[in-house]
């Protein structure tokens, strides 16, 4: 537990025992904070920005080197949460990598915008048109490494191993032809189909294929910046490949 935590439940005490009627959302409303994340604070499953702490610390009058041993707990909470997520998305990768299915990329975003259970699986598996055995092989093994419906996991893309490695190039076949089907489902204001054919040096492919990946992560960080209001999947597949060489035709 941090410290802020510490302080919010030794306080809340204290006005209990003046009152016995006060309650937790009383004092999330003497607080200027709503019950559910005042809760959430409590049991250190939140941690606030500096700011918002300190606001509540000085409603509570707290004295300022309990409000300096605070914001250090919270800079040292926030690092070692950062450390961890690190950490959790490099495994991620690994396993993903190791195992390498397109369901599992699909699942891990269904679950960051909702709770995904085993009773939902048969509906997922008809809107992707695959089997059911298939959905739960893939919702098990995520299950199993303990990574469905966690906050705060980055995407992830076939870029995320060894380009090589055969089950990624699967991976990619598979959305590529899942891309030809959405151009006969969805309408153009769901989706963007377009293609650029160019001649360049051979040495320029290495800038090229740089603008592409910062593309990508820029997408990515787009994505990630309001998680409370994601409602749906995306796949945006970029192949870059030869089509013919000069050299070939002398």
């Amino acid at each position: 537990m941090n410290e802020l935590s510490k302080i919010l439940i030794r306080e809340f005490k204290m006005k209990r025992q003046r009152n016995l009627k006060f309650s937790l959302r009383a004092f999330a409303k003497f607080l200027k904070t709503d019950a559910s994340n005042l809760s959430k604070i409590l049991r250190g499953e939140r941690i606030p920005s500096a700011s918002f702490a300190l606001e509540l610390l000085q409603r509570l009058n707290i004295n300022t080197d309990e409000r300096n041993i605070v914001l250090k707990s919270l800079v040292e909470t926030k690092s070692h949460l950062k450390e961890e997520k690190k950490e959790k998305s490099k495994n991620l990768e690994h396993k993903i990598v190791a195992s390498c299915h397109w369901l599992h990329l699909i699942l891990l975003e269904l679950s960051q915008i909702m709770i995904l259970t085993p009773n939902q699986l048969e509906k997922i598996s008809r809107i992707l048109n695959v089997s059911l055995y298939e959905v739960k092989v893939a919702y098990e093994e995520l299950a199993r490494w303990d990574l469905l419906n966690e906050d705060g996991i980055d995407n992830y893309s076939t870029m995320c191993g060894p380009i090589t490695a055969e089950n990624l190039r699967a991976i990619q076949r598979q959305f590529l032809k899942m891309a030809v089907d959405a151009m006969e489902i969805y309408d153009l204001t769901e989706r963007e189909n377009t293609t650029l054919t160019f001649s360049i040096p051979k040495t320029h492919i290495p800038e090229v294929k740089e603008i592409l990946k910062k593309t990508r992560d820029r997408i990515n960080r787009l994505s990630n910046m309001k998680k409370n209001q994601k409602s749906c999947i995306y796949n945006i597949s970029m192949a870059l490949y030869p089509v013919c060489d000069s050299a070939d035709l002398s």
